[in-house]
């Protein structure tokens, strides 16, 4: 009972929420852009090593080497870009005292 009435809460909320029309032209763009990026990279690394070699379909992405190399230097310049950014927040925050 008390787990259905915090669902119709959430979604109560959820309804009251609108959201102007450019945020969600942004938000379906980021959406549509993430379902290509996934459905690519899915068929790239885990259903290409399963066809032939000589399938038609090897002509559209790059060697599988890459599908590992990719995610992974994707990851170290992200983690350190955050970690410049936290970085930087605490210098600042170290000279303001």
């Amino acid at each position: 009972m008390v787990r259905l009435m915090c669902i119709e809460l959430i979604f109560d909320l959820m309804n009251n929420i609108k959201a102007s029309t450019s945020d969600q032209i942004v938000g379906g763009t980021l959406l549509i852009i993430s379902l290509v990026v996934f459905v690519y990279y899915t068929t790239w690394a885990l259903i290409l090593p399963l066809l032939d070699t000589t399938n038609s379909l090897h002509e559209y992405f790059p060697d599988r080497v890459w599908a590992v190399r990719v995610p992974v230097i994707l990851l170290v310049i992200g983690g350190s870009l955050i970690g410049v950014f936290v970085a930087s927040v605490l210098n600042k925050s170290k000279k303001k005292k």
